[in-house]
């Protein structure tokens, strides 16, 4: 009975003490589960962060680039000036007037060459804006579609106008997305006019995505949020965008075509609004999913970037391991209970014996908990000390390798890890780590020599645990050197192969090299690979700073960099030799601190010259300085610094800039002003004004004669730089236009001549007289224009009683006139009777004098109608050839009389916009003139020749020329040569003045050139006309 009690409690003993170390070994099999789980979990973490940091980075630099491209397309001084004219006559004339297409046309030939050069570098757009309003002037990337408003859509370029402050950040429009830098163009030169355009460059996200999956070995993929997106883009599919399933994001870029797999069979996951990662399976592979922000809006994002990374082998890894960690703890679970059961059935020397074996694998199982646990420790502290390798900055490359190789040493418990560079069949040990250093940097090896040659076969991770029992064992390395064991991996620096990373052993290993080895090793090689390709690229950076030094010591003065940081320290990161001769300092001095370079600022200078910098700093506005420097050889002397400020990531302010010594300016200015006092005494009793201006909107002025105040009743002082008033502001306003016609000229270097109107003070109107010229420096830059003007207003009168009498008399002659030339032509036609042949001669002379009469007056009437305004006009676009061609025919038979030959040289095929009829007067009064003017038997050549996008069409005779006392005035009303045969030959002398007034009215310019004795060429301009260009048929009277 005993005996059955005994062995049921044994029974009830061994079952409850099996199921209690069942819940046991449960719990801790479920504790070492969450463990690893957790484990997993931190290196999901990691490889996520590092892709999010990764893109952030690559953001940041993409949008440094957009600004400094934007800063450097707006600091072009021939885009200023034609913006600034363009924004003066779209607010006088419209979008839409010639004057304004004229100048974008040459904006985009301007900008052709810098546009091709930022498409080059990855840009995808250059576009200018007219303000307010957004309004689109030029697309550099879509050319031809222009002048639609973008005030609603295009919030970027709207606060840039609004705030005068570039901005730089993603946007998206109605042609597609990217990074945008936009920069403000203002008015004048002054940093408080107002903002008149502004320049945008942007680039697109795609390019660094395709960067960013060769250096992270991660697919991109950027997303834009479609809410945000709403009244902003024309159509999806046009900019190649794709909604994802129901959602709200939208597919715009990607740097691998699987993820249009995804979006098909419905895999691809809705990005969530914050950051974060989920692990998706996608065509049997597993990947780990990353949802990066750009930019927020209200709470929510812009555009995001989705990055995924195949982990398929990692996470077999770790179920393994998992399996692993399961399979161990059912073992000890069964060897327990079967521990446990020994225990009931044995004596007590056997439960004794039993219970020393049962504590000894308990010992054995911690340990290997213990030898785990100091694995992954040992795999942690790894990462920790690569992590901190990578923040020492201050390391050299070399110093770098040599860590991580002992890091790695330590890690893989090897002897020796080398840094290998490989070139052919050549190794040489670039970086390395041994025990026993007997091996030098930059020792060569023939490849074949090294394991190298095998791990290159392959482009994973080469491990060999013992060389002596592997196939590899007939090996050379392993004859000469004895390796027993061997990691290794290829590195690739900047997508080309370079070299190897390896640990080697003369020992072999007991235990077979793990997957958290191999890992290790990846991880090692992408680091040091990246390593590599940044001391590469800073090698090339050093050589370009080498080359920028050479040429820096030629250039007058000194280049610079000056950085500036919160605690109000100073120093010169970089300046040329030309330091020496501005400040007396080193450029060593200068890196060091800016006290010395302080010191040598003239005292009364010094503060000012404090002051400038902070304001300039404060309002990272462009830095500007006129100061004298005491310096220890040259003395006093005077400099000009000019910079442009930098904001840097940690807070401090770089300039980059140069100062030059002007002190020969400073010493000719002063003279230039003892000069100018004599000047304006010499011409303060000129009967006119002499000035000084500026070629802009308002012509500002910064000098003109006391005259001035005679002239129009305003003190000469309201004038200059604009203090009261502006000339452009006195001009009438149906003149203004005539003076804004002087550019032209003033674009070719010619002089310029013009009458307008000026509003008193009083209000009454002056008519005046200007004549002047640009003067330019050395380098063909426009420097300003000199002239004189005067005032007409008593000859005007006197033109306009002879302007009116000429009229009224030709009005009177006309009717009488062609009354006595019918008459003529019927007594000569018969009428009357049979006329005899010496009445007949007379009367054929009277009709030639009323032809001629009847021609004069003709003219007369046309130059009043010009004069007055009055002439129709028919102006169409029609091709140039048939007219010129036309008139040749209808003159033919005028030049025979003078036996001339009217002949068609070189005629280029032009479309222009011009009135037939008046063009053929034109050629009319050029061909005549040719021929009447040409010795017999001579030939007339008509050529129409395109350049620059004009056409020049030109009349050549081999006449008698033109003397030279008279070309200047051989455009004028009535101007014939007297003293010659030139009256002989007839002829009113209004013909070349009513051509010219006819071609001008088309918006074409006349000109000739003239030998006396060897003939002239008289011709005319027009501009081609571009389809895009051509306006709509006009008829009527020219404004």
């Amino acid at each position: 009975m005993a005996k059955s009690r005994t062995v049921i409690a044994g029974h009830v003993i061994l079952c409850l003490g099996t199921l209690a170390l069942a819940l046991f070994f449960s719990f801790l099999a479920w504790w070492g589960w969450q463990q690893r789980e957790q484990q997993w979990q931190q290196e999901l973490d990691m490889h996520s962060e590092v892709q999010r940091l990764a893109v952030l980075q690559a953001r940041a630099g993409l949008e440094r680039q957009v600004l400094l491209a934007a800063n450097q397309v707006s600091q072009n001084p021939d885009l200023l000036r034609l913006v600034r004219r363009i924004a003066v006559l779209a607010e006088r004339d419209g979008l839409d007037s010639d004057g304004v297409l004229l100048l974008r046309a040459q904006l985009q030939a301007d900008l052709q060459g810098l546009w091709m050069v930022l498409a080059e570098s990855g840009a995808s757009q250059l576009h200018i804006h007219l303000a307010p309003g957004v309004i689109s002037l030029l697309r550099m990337h879509q050319p031809d579609k222009w002048g639609d408003r973008l005030d609603g859509i295009r919030h970027l370029v709207d606060r840039v106008q609004r705030t005068g402050q570039s901005v730089k950040g993603m946007e998206v429009g109605r042609h597609g997305s990217g990074i945008r830098g936009v920069v403000p163009i203002r008015a004048s030169e002054d940093s408080d006019s107002a903002v008149i355009a502004s320049v945008e460059v942007g680039y697109g996200m795609l390019p660094e995505l395709r960067q960013l999956d060769l250096e992270l070995d991660a697919g991109l993929a950027l997303m834009l949020y479609r809410p945000s997106l709403e009244g902003v883009m024309l159509e999806q599919e046009q900019n190649e965008l794709s909604r994802l399933d129901s959602g709200d994001w939208l597919l715009a870029q990607y740097s691998r075509a699987e993820i249009l797999d995804w979006r098909e069979a419905g895999r691809l996951p809705q990005p969530e609004y914050s950051a974060g990662y989920r692990l998706v399976e996608a065509s049997d592979q597993r990947y780990l999913v990353t949802f990066i922000p750009l930019y927020e809006e209200v709470g929510r994002p812009l555009a995001a970037v989705l990055a995924w990374r195949e982990i398929g082998a990692e996470l077999l890894r770790h179920n393994a391991e998992q399996r692993q960690l399961l399979g161990r703890w059912l073992i000890a679970l069964l060897a327990a209970a079967g521990l446990f059961s020994a225990l009931l059935l044995a004596t007590r020397v056997t439960v004794r014996r039993q219970a020393e074996q049962h504590q000894q694998a308990i010992i054995q199982e911690s340990l290997a908990r213990e030898q785990t646990r100091q694995g992954l420790e040992r795999q942690r502290q790894a990462l920790r000390a690569l992590n901190e390798i990578a923040s020492l900055q201050h390391l050299g490359q070399h110093e770098r390798l040599r860590r991580v190789l002992e890091l790695g040493c330590g890690y893989l418990r090897l002897d020796m890890g080398i840094v290998s560079r490989i070139k052919d069949d050549d190794y040489q040990v670039l970086s390395h780590h041994a025990k026993d250093d007997g091996l030098e940097d930059g020792t060569h090896f023939p490849l074949g020599q090294t394991y190298c040659s095998l791990t290159l076969a392959q482009d994973d991770v080469l491990a060999i645990d013992n060389m002596g029992q592997s196939i590899h064992r007939g090996h050379p390395c392993y004859q000469h050197f004895g390796l027993e064991s061997y990691i290794g991996m290829p590195l690739t620096v900047a997508g080309e192969r370079f070299g190897t990373l390896n640990f080697s052993s003369a020992q072999a290993r007991h235990e077979s090299f793990e997957d958290t080895d191999l890992e290790f090793m990846r991880l090692c090689g992408r680091w040091i690979a990246a390593v590599l390709t940044r001391g590469k690229f800073e090698q090339e950076r050093e050589a370009l700073l080498s080359r920028f030094s050479k040429l820096a010591r030629h250039l007058p003065g000194m280049v610079y960099q000056y950085q500036y940081n919160c605690s109000g320290r100073g120093w010169f990161p970089y300046s040329s030799q030309g330091i020496v001769d501005i400040y007396g300092i080193t450029p060593e001095q200068a890196a060091a601190s800016d006290m010395a370079a302080f010191e040598a600022i003239y005292p009364e200078d010094r503060q000012r010259v404090a002051i400038s910098i902070r304001e300039s700093a404060a309002g990272l506005n462009e830095w500007r300085c006129e100061y004298r420097i005491h310096h220890p050889q040259r003395g006093l002397i005077w400099v000009a610094g000019r910079s442009s400020p930098e904001p840097l990531e940690n807070g401090d302010i770089i300039w980059h800039g140069v100062i030059t010594d002007i002190s020969e300016q400073v010493r000719a200015t002063r003279a230039l002003q003892k000069s100018e006092s004599r000047f304006r005494s010499m011409v303060s009793n000129l009967p006119g004004v002499v000035y000084r201006c500026r070629s802009d909107a308002d012509w500002t002025m910064s000098y003109m004669s006391d005259g001035i105040a005679r002239l129009t009743g305003y003190p000469a002082s309201d004038f200059i730089d604009n203090r009261v008033r502006s000339y452009a502001s006195i001009v009438h306003p149906d003149d203004l236009h005539l003076t804004y016609a002087t550019i032209v000229h003033i674009e070719r270097r010619e002089s310029f001549e013009l009458t307008y109107r000026i509003v008193h003070a009083d209000g009454h109107h002056v008519w005046v007289r200007e004549k002047g010229r640009g003067e330019y420096d050395s380098q063909d830059q426009l420097l300003w224009l000199d002239g004189f003007i005067w005032d007409i207003t008593e000859q005007h009168r006197v033109e306009q009683l002879k302007t009116q009498f000429v009229s009224a008399v030709s009005h009177e002659l006309r009717t009488p006139l062609t009354a006595i030339a019918g008459a003529l032509g019927l007594v000569l036609g018969g009428a009357m009777g049979e006329v005899p042949e010496p009445m007949a001669k007379l009367l054929g002379i009277a009709q030639q004098n009323s032809d001629n009469l009847h021609a004069l007056i003709n003219d007369l009437l046309d130059m009043d109608k010009l004069s007055e305004g009055k002439m129709h006009f028919e102006l169409e676009r029609q091709r140039l050839k048939p007219l010129l061609e036309q008139a040749l025919s209808l003159n033919q038979g005028y030049a025979e009389q003078y036996q001339v030959r009217l002949q068609a040289g070189r005629i280029d095929d032009a479309w222009v916009i011009v009135d037939a009829k008046r063009i053929g007067q034109v050629l009319a009064n050029y061909l005549s003139n040719a021929a009447k003017f040409s010795h017999p038997g001579g030939d007339v050549l008509l050529e129409a020749c395109i350049e620059a996008g004009q056409v020049t069409v030109s009349v050549t005779d081999q006449g008698i020329g033109i003397p030279v006392d008279f070309q200047e005035q051989i455009f004028q009303k009535f101007s014939q040569a007297d003293g010659s045969d030139a009256r002989q030959r007839g002829g009113t002398g209004l013909g070349l003045a009513i051509s010219r007034e006819l071609v001008q009215h088309m918006g074409g310019q006349v000109g000739f050139e003239s030998q006396e004795g060897q003939g002239s060429c008289f011709w005319f301009r027009l501009p081609v006309s571009e389809v895009s260009s051509v306006p709509a048929h006009h008829s009527g009277e020219p404004s």
